[in-house]
């Protein structure tokens, strides 16, 4: 029941920590109060670029200054430069949105508030940008794996290749097993893997059961 946890509508952890210093910490200054209260009228009078900035822009943006503070340690990971990597992508669609915004009364300020600052980070981050899209595998990211692109290094390549056929023998091991054990693929042999356990074999509850009794 704190006036923090009335007012908390933000969208990112970012945004509740600033509106819990706005809280602990309000502006003194009338004309930082004005300025603040504009921009805050601009996204009641355009509900559409409030929405838009709420849930396309905002919403999916990692804590950045959690992130920061695990580059500034040197114990950021792949993830977390890829992480990073997403949000500056996001950035000329945040931009354009806030273009978009037709008030003239508002002009002036939305562009030197929001749409200047974030073409500026934007350009600090084009060198970012290409080092990451030469060395990192973005396709893998999909499948939420986080590794060096295999043409980056000859030494990586050939690990690339010792991988890719491992993996193709998988299949051909599921294939052994299904016969084996007479389990028909994908009902009740299954093949799965996660980023803890790798590749694994899955059985159904009835199989699992029927394995154990005869154990």
């Amino acid at each position: 029941m704190s006036l923090l946890g009335i007012l908390n509508k933000t969208k990112t952890s970012m945004g509740s920590r600033l509106l819990s210093r706005w809280i602990k910490q309000p502006l003194m200054s009338p004309a930082l109060i004005r300025q603040r209260n504009s921009l805050v009228e601009m996204l009641i009078l355009d509900s559409h670029l409030r929405r838009s900035l709420q849930e396309e822009h905002l919403s999916p943006i990692p804590d950045l200054y959690r992130l920061s503070k695990r580059f500034q340690k040197l114990t950021g990971t792949l993830q977390d430069v890829v992480r990073l990597y997403q949000v500056a992508t996001r950035l000329p669609a945040l931009i354009q949105s806030c273009k978009n915004f037709a008030e003239a009364s508002f002009t002036e300020q939305i562009s030197r508030e929001w749409i200047n600052p974030l073409e500026t980070n934007l350009a600090n981050l084009e060198r970012f940008m290409e080092l990451v899209e030469t060395t990192i595998d973005l396709d893998a990211v999909v499948n939420h794996e986080f590794r060096i692109r295999a043409d980056f290094d000859d030494h990586l390549q050939g690990f690339k290749a010792q991988l890719d056929e491992i993996l193709a023998q998988i299949p051909l091991e599921q294939n052994r097993v299904s016969e084996e054990l007479n389990l028909e693929i994908e009902k009740k042999l299954k093949l799965e893997k996660t980023a803890k356990d790798g590749f694994y074999f899955r059985v159904t509850k009835n199989v699992s059961d029927s394995m154990y009794s005869n154990i």
